[in-house]
């Protein structure tokens, strides 16, 4: 279970720290770092945002602090939770290159919904 921040804007959902990228659904052509939808093991759609990419976890955390602390000042912005990306999970979608983002990338990510 984790605590959360409750914005003015934000959805109500089962805690978070729980969910797992079950399908990598396509990775998006725009955008650096490979965004790519996802499906999570809770059924819902994300785009996730590596950390093994760009920025790398430090510029995930900044964006996932940033985006809550708006929310909970009650800007409308795009909800953010922590989504695990398992090692295991097989090459589905995309070139060498982004498989190769998918390994470096493995544990806590970012989905963006």
């Amino acid at each position: 279970m984790s605590t959360r921040i409750v914005g003015a804007n934000e959805k109500e959902y089962a805690p978070c720290m729980d969910e797992s990228v079950s399908t990598v659904v396509r990775v998006m052509s725009l955008g650096g770092g490979f965004p790519s939808l996802v499906k999570t093991t809770a059924g819902r759609h994300l785009i996730m945002k590596l950390r093994g990419v760009g920025q790398g976890t430090p510029g995930l955390l900044t964006e996932f602090i940033a985006l809550r602390l708006a929310s909970a000042l009650g800007l409308k912005v795009p909800y953010v939770v922590p989504i695990m990306l398992n090692n295991t999970l097989p090459w589905q979608v995309g070139t060498d290159e982004f498989y190769e983002a998918l390994q470096r990338s493995s544990g806590w990510n970012l989905g963006v919904e």
